[in-house]
């Protein structure tokens, strides 16, 4: 979780398939079914992922082992909304097949429905175009759009560090 009095500082993001490489606001993909977030360790997916699931009226954000692990009733629960399921990385960290936590995600998706949904993962632990297929099946449009997480600007870090109280030392190290 993020730290009390840290302000959120929308992010952008590049769609990985475009050739002509530009960022994006990541609140621009609000109305693409599926979505797919990727980057870095520590580079904000998580709190990206729990800022757009608040602005989303449908959003409901859950980790990818506890939506593996899920009740049957909190699967019910879930039906309707916007999964926004965060961290297939560390769900795939806990060893064996690399493929299993996603089957069983594509599983659970296939159970409700096929919702709107959105899936973080570290780039170096997505299987590109293999997950990617995987994940059209349960796609409401059958469409899977992979975005990477840019990194913070230096303008971007300087607020966030002078919400802490550390402006003009932040502004000193950039």
């Amino acid at each position: 979780m993020r730290p009390p009095h840290t302000r959120f500082v929308p992010r952008t993001v590049t769609v990985v398939e475009e050739k002509r490489r530009r960022s994006t606001p990541l609140e621009e993909f609000r109305s693409v079914d599926t979505y797919v977030l990727l980057g870095d360790p520590g580079a904000g997916k998580t709190r990206a992922f729990q800022a757009e699931a608040t602005a989303d009226p449908h959003g409901e954000f859950v980790t990818a082992r506890r939506f593996i692990r899920g009740t049957p009733g909190r699967v019910v629960a879930l039906k309707g909304k916007t999964l926004f399921i965060d961290g297939l990385d560390e769900a795939r960290a806990a060893g064996g097949d690399p493929r299993r936590p996603l089957d069983d995600i594509i599983e659970r998706l296939d159970r409700l429905g096929h919702p709107r949904f959105r899936l973080s993962c570290r780039a170096a632990d997505w299987l590109g175009a293999n997950d990617r297929g995987r994940l059209r099946s349960v796609a409401p449009d059958g469409r899977v759009t992979v975005l990477m997480l840019d990194p913070l600007s230096p303008d971007d870090v300087a607020r966030i560090l002078g919400d802490r109280g550390g402006a003009a030392q932040a502004a000193s190290r950039l």
